[in-house]
């Protein structure tokens, strides 16, 4: 048991450390694209707005890889409370509360950590889905010529976004159902 609770915890880990790196990689990526260097002079290139286009791709592979790690953190969490854990005794009321909940039955008294997770899961979500709609703005207020491809970009990344939610979804539904 003492080996799947350290596992657990180091997928937490990774789930924070990944979402640190996405905030880097984000703002170290925006301002390369919006030309935020040393030199308060140096216009912006148009070619350096291109590099936006890479924003959304960083953000759903950054979620993609933190929902694999949610779905690993689920499924050890049901198989510690299946066996018995005693300190995963609450894991077994969470675990009724998200099959109700993903079979769409209102849940009364919400228990806490089921939806710890869906609040973390949601953050990944609408930072990705709030980041792909400001380069759709940002590329119809500031026109370049690589605007259609950044809005493009964000686009393809919104779709991808909705496309590992629901993967995800899915196989969260296959997990507890098992």
């Amino acid at each position: 048991m003492e080996e799947l609770r350290r596992e657990i915890t180091q997928y937490q880990a990774s789930i924070i450390d990944l979402t640190k790196w996405k905030l880097i990689l984000i703002g170290t990526i925006g301002a390369v694209g919006l030309g935020l260097t040393g030199d308060g002079a140096a216009k912006v290139s148009e070619i350096s707005s291109l590099i936006l286009c890479v924003i959304p791709f960083a953000c759903n592979y950054v979620d993609a890889i933190c929902k694999n790690l949610q779905i690993k953190t689920c499924s050890l969490r049901l198989t510690m409370a299946q066996v018995g854990d005693k300190v995963v005794e609450q894991s077994k009321e969470n675990v009724v509360a998200a099959k109700v909940a993903l079979r769409g039955e209102r849940v009364e008294n919400a228990l806490r950590i089921f939806w710890i997770f869906t609040l973390e899961e949601m953050v990944l979500t609408l930072s990705t889905a709030t980041i792909n709609f400001g380069l759709i703005l940002y590329a119809m207020i500031f026109h370049s010529q690589f605007s259609n491809f950044i809005i493009a970009a964000s686009v393809i990344g919104f779709l991808f976004m909705f496309y590992v939610e629901i993967l995800y979804r899915v196989h969260m539904k296959r997990i507890m159902r098992d």
